[in-house]
């Protein structure tokens, strides 16, 4: 059709007031310049952040010239934690939500200059959750304490006459069609006619013109308008490949002209799940991508549309993502505008999150119970949505986040009041289930847990919804540098990328084995690029997740760090496929090579030391487990396990690779008499292919050492053998507890007792780590933290260090909530602190926790003397098993029967 020439200048009605204002921090004499959109953390007066996290308020104010008398509205898209609006001087309307769009009615102005006045509230001045009292969703601003109140949206001012165009809702349909909706509201009585078109983003072509309608409004009144269906013949749809956007301009005319005018752009596409799986049109769509993603809230990329458009397009695009949601935060036009052009799919979160919001503080007790708040969190779920229905790029609404406990009451009442706002999207709850989706956050193997309970959770979720709903896992692999890892020694930024890319590695790749159909780590790997605008200088986490987000990719499924040098292994190895296509043959190479190659590693380059290749078939949508048998290298020493799928038709080759310490076998030792107290048969089987011999650890023969297997020091059988060790080991016989996950107090009384406790209640806890006075004896450093963290070592039992008895007063993992609760109104006392006769040799730190867990203590008694071993070692003993042998857990069992004594 032809272009529309009568169309308004949409830029005429839709003013920008982004750019420079003044800020005046509360006791200021005078304000000074301040970027908008932005929040007062950005100001110069915030140079003391501790101060400046902690004002009531601020007053962000401006000044803007009109030509001609008019009425006009301020539309800012958040005036963060709300606040008030003046217009020279008089207070014009006032805003108590934190996050939702904001639109004031200016009224009446004349031409000439006039002053803008908001005053943002900041955290300290709200109602909130730990008054007991909460009366807005606060969520993401207590978990990561963005204090600071101002407009970090764009802001806006729309003239109009009389009667005024509120918004626009399009919901696409199937073909070439939509509806239409709009809001009308008016300051005075008015009558005249409504016109508009559809046409493509750039207005050059018409795709359906509306007839005049004629309307007309009283003083005050505000109305929803059902305009029906459009039929756009010829107007081309919206995917994430083909992002093509259209554009409907509206606008009231009257005999005087134009009364206001008002655009949206949207796109043609429909958003439907079936057969567990999510259909964007009819084509079938994996969703990986990214949560968290913290950079978008920036205002200065929120103000660049070049930058957010690199973010989107290359960044994002170039690593194989094609979804974001950013974390507790509905994010802004530039973003979502960005996404929309570029194809990226959105989950909009919403800034909900009832788990850190009981009443009171740790309570069982809802907020949602509170009147208040659920009529609150309503009016911000309702403007956040209608501000942001247009875009195509939100495929989903997510408008809570972990409501741990809460998720009955969501299912019943917050599922089906978004759906009442938008039934053309599914809804998700992030980290529990909805009736569109089933989603699951896992930190297993870095926040607590291990590696297997990752894999071991991410499949149950699977196998209960498989073909029901789309599988999700909308937060994974989160990292924190520090003691976790790294105890005392501080690691290099390179050391936690590194880290941080190795874990999203391998579990988005086991969320891929277990077939997931939505993946968004917690981990956005872009801040050097962020900070430099260019695509060379994102982090190894980038380089990791577009080999494990490749539609065809492949996965070395091995999650042991150690191996026999010249084992021969039986690799398995995996070939996914989520594609539309089926495939006869994917080449696959399998190699060690020598060293690390590093996340951005093409394959090339590196001498291959062991190399096999295997082309297995692999049908579109499913995955494929092979094995692999692979000799390793002769020679000990670091090495990489990896599996290349070359580059085919232009497409970048796909790389998924294992660290691997090679060993050398175990030298002989001599002969012990060990007794052993076990319900398997493993540490006996181990003992003897040493050449030790096995007597009765309280016989005729007095041992060695005696070996405590795991599990056994509430077994029956510690009552036939333990009552009289603690004599033994006085006289020279060494001890040897492992992992235990309970004590009987009455063995070994006086022994062992003394310093052990509980852990809290927690089971499996941090990735552990040693002192450095150890490293040298067994293995290096690097390859403790691999046993005890990487390879699924949870600490059971915690052994208390010297002087450290009374009960800690630091937080249970991830959730701040402490060890010990007591009774509401009770008074928590500690214990004095009591001297403990161990001391520790390998270390456990748990998230939150300022004083380490011992994950092996030693102590002597008389002359002998006792090890406490926490660390699981009987399940890796069996050299017949390439597969589970690990030669750092035997190594350090060796040294614990056979000496020399540990004592540092």
């Amino acid at each position: 059709m032809s272009t529309a020439s009568a169309v308004p200048d949409h830029a005429a009605w839709d003013l920008s007031l982004d750019g420079t204002w003044m800020f005046t921090a509360p006791g200021d004499a005078a304000g000074h310049p301040i970027a908008i959109p932005g929040l007062w953390r950005h100001a110069v007066q915030a140079t003391d952040h501790a101060v400046a996290k902690n004002w009531p308020s601020g007053v962000f104010a401006r000044t803007f010239e009109l030509a001609e008398a008019t009425q006009a509205v301020l539309a800012c898209e958040s005036i963060r934690w709300g606040g008030e609006v003046r217009c020279d001087g008089r207070l014009m309307g006032t805003h108590d939500l934190g996050f939702a769009p904001v639109a004031v009615d200016l009224g009446a102005l004349e031409a000439g200059t006039h002053r803008l006045e908001i005053t943002a509230r900041g955290w300290t001045s709200l109602a909130r959750f730990d008054t007991g009292d909460p009366k807005i969703p606060c969520s993401a601003a207590n978990w990561f304490y963005e204090a600071s109140g101002g407009l970090p949206g764009r802001v806006r001012l729309r003239p109009y006459r009389e009667a005024r165009i509120a918004g626009i809702q399009v919901t696409p349909h199937a073909g070439a069609s939509c509806a239409l909706a709009i809001s009308l509201a008016s300051a005075g009585a008015w009558t005249g006619s409504l016109r508009g078109v559809v046409t493509s983003e750039d207005g050059a072509t018409t795709f359906a013109a509306l007839p005049p309608r004629a309307l007309s409004l009283t003083a005050g009144e505000a109305r929803t308008l059902d305009l029906g269906t459009l039929v756009l013949p010829g107007a081309p749809r919206w995917s994430p490949d083909h992002p093509q956007l259209l554009r409907v301009s509206l606008w009231l005319e009257d005999a005087r002209g134009i009364a206001s005018a008002r655009t949206a752009e949207f796109g043609l596409r429909t958003v439907t799940l079936r057969g567990g799986h999510l259909f964007i049109d009819d084509r079938r769509t994996p969703l990986f991508g990214s949560s968290a993603m913290f950079s978008v809230r920036d205002p200065a990329l929120v103000a660049d549309r070049a930058k957010s458009t690199a973010y989107a397009s290359d960044w994002l695009k170039r690593m194989n993502a094609n979804v974001c949601q950013p974390h507790m935060d509905p994010i802004y036009g530039a973003w979502l505008e960005a996404c929309d052009r570029s194809g990226m799919m959105v989950f909009c979160e919403m800034p909900n999150f009832p788990d850190v919001q009981r009443l009171p503080m740790w309570s069982l007790l809802s907020p949602y119970e509170r009147t208040e708040f659920w009529s609150n969190l309503k009016r911000e779920i309702t403007a956040l949505i209608g501000e942001r229905i247009n875009h195509p790029s939100i495929i989903a609404w997510t408008p809570t986040n972990e409501g741990n406990g809460f998720g009955d009451w969501e299912r019943e009442h917050l599922f089906p009041f978004v759906k009442s706002l938008d039934p053309a999207r599914p809804v998700l709850f992030s980290g529990d289930l909805t009736p569109d989706f089933a989603d699951q956050h896992s930190f297993s193997g870095n926040w607590y847990g291990t590696a297997g309970d990752f894999e071991r959770g991410a499949e149950a979720l699977a196998e209960a919804f498989r073909g029901v709903r789309p599988v999700a896992n909308s937060e994974f692999a989160q990292y924190q540098g520090g003691p976790v890892w790294y105890a005392s020694r501080r690691p290099s930024k390179e050391e936690v990328l590194s880290d941080a890319a190795r874990i999203a590695l391998e579990q988005a790749e086991a969320l891929r084995r277990s077939r997931f159909d939505l993946m968004m780590p917690f981990n956005y790997p872009v801040g050097r690029a962020h900070e430099s605008g260019r695509i060379e200088d994102v982090e190894p986490a980038w380089h990791a997740l577009r080999n494990a987000y490749a539609r065809i990719s492949v996965s070395v499924d091995w999650r042991w760090r150690h191996a026999r040098a010249g084992a021969e292994l039986e690799l398995p190895v995996w070939v996914v496929n989520d594609s539309d296509a089926d495939l006869a043959a994917v080449v696959v190479d399998v190699v060690v090579v020598a060293g690390d190659p590093g996340f951005a590693w093409d394959g090339t380059g590196a001498p291959q030391l062991a190399h096999v290749r295997v082309a297995p078939g692999c049908a579109r949508w499913s995955a494929v487990r092979i094995m692999v048998r692979l000799r390793l290298p002769q020679n000990p020493g670091v090495y990489t396990i990896a599996a290349i799928m070359p580059a085919v038709d232009g497409i970048a080759p796909v790389v998924s690779h294992r660290p691997l310490r090679l060993y050398a076998p175990s030298v002989p030792a001599r002969s012990r008499a060990v007794g052993v107290i076990e319900q398997d048969g493993r540490i006996a089987a181990w003992l003897r292919s040493r050449g030790h011999r096995l007597v009765l650890p309280y016989g005729d023969e007095k041992p060695d050492t005696v070996v405590v297997g795991e599990g056994m020091m509430t077994d029956a059988r510690m009552r036939v053998h333990g009552f009289g060790l603690a004599r033994r080991i006085e006289s020279g016989t060494r001890l040897v507890v492992l992992e235990q996950r309970a004590w009987n107090l009455q063995i070994l009384a006086g022994l062992i007792v003394p310093g052990i406790a509980s852990s809290s209640m927690q089971v499996a806890i941090e990735p552990l780590h040693p002192l450095p006075e150890l490293t040298a004896r067994i293995g290096g450093w690097e390859d403790f933290r691999r046993l005890n963290g990487e390879d699924g070592i949870g600490l059971r039992v915690r052994l208390e260090p010297p002087a450290v008895g009374a009960v800690p007063t630091a937080t249970a993992i991830g959730t701040g909530q402490p060890d010990h609760v007591v009774a509401p109104g009770a008074a928590a006392t500690a214990a004095p602190p009591v001297e403990s006769a161990w001391t520790p040799l390998i270390l456990g730190y748990s998230r939150g926790l300022q004083e380490p867990d011992w994950a092996l203590a030693y102590r002597t008694f008389g002359s002998g003397e006792a090890y406490a071993c926490q660390i699981p070692i009987a399940s890796r003993l069996d050299a017949s098993d390439p597969a589970a042998h690990d030669p750092v857990a035997e190594r350090l069992f060796a040294t614990l029967v056979e000496g020399p004594t540990l004592k540092v």
